[in-house]
């Protein structure tokens, strides 16, 4: 696991701010959604984005809407970024192709997060996701959210 998963809360929140002081250096305002680069945060991170103000984060396996205390299971992850090479994230095209094929063949997930990651992703990806999306949306019937809507929306009745 990366630094998020075993920082004590204190740690967290330095390694955090570190981040912030670029950002804010750069002019570009606080972000409101906190993704750890291995999708994985311990509950001491999750009090330090808590704390901090954040409103999301994500992990491997959920999203948490850190402010309201509201976690999303995510069933299916697309991510085409295994390893942070492009040449050795190429399984990834066939991997999320066979998701895609279960989903059109009648597998839904409730929630389905595509994860795209240009620098990363094998350069034959783009053409796959754009497609997928596209099949998602006019073929499948989803509908794709941001985070923004997770934090506005009335979300299991909360």
């Amino acid at each position: 696991m990366e630094d998020y998963y075993t920082l004590t809360t204190k740690e967290t929140k330095e390694e955090i701010a570190k981040g912030l002081a670029i950002l804010k250096e750069a002019d570009i305002q606080q972000p409101k959604v906190f993704i750890p680069p291995a999708w994985h945060i311990s509950p001491s991170t999750a009090e330090a984005l808590h704390d901090m103000g954040f409103d999301v984060s994500e992990s491997l396996d959920k999203i948490d809407l850190i402010q309201r205390d509201i976690a999303i299971v995510t069933q299916q992850v697309m991510n085409w970024d295994i390893s942070g090479d492009s040449e050795q994230n190429k399984p990834a095209i066939k991997q999320n192709q066979e998701i895609y094929d279960k989903i059109i063949q009648g597998f839904k997930p409730t929630i389905l997060r595509i994860a795209l990651h240009p620098p990363h992703d094998p350069p034959e990806a783009l053409d796959q996701q754009l497609e997928i999306i596209q099949g998602l949306e006019s073929e499948a019937g989803y509908i794709f959210k941001t985070y923004d809507d997770f934090v506005k929306e009335d979300i299991y009745g909360y």
